[in-house]
């Protein structure tokens, strides 16, 4: 995941919390509306369990 010049490296083994922490850092919630924001989370949760 690549965000303003940032990345960060997520696998099979990132837990929904690890993800949350990374959403919150790079502000991914805030750029885009939240129903948009919420389902991108929920599949990608859904992809790495």
């Amino acid at each position: 995941m690549v965000v303003n010049d940032w990345c960060a490296f997520t696998g099979l083994d990132t837990t929904s919390t690890e993800l949350s922490v990374i959403e919150s850092v790079f502000r991914l919630s805030e750029s885009q509306p939240s129903a948009i924001a919420t389902t991108m989370r929920d599949s990608l949760i859904d992809s790495l369990t």
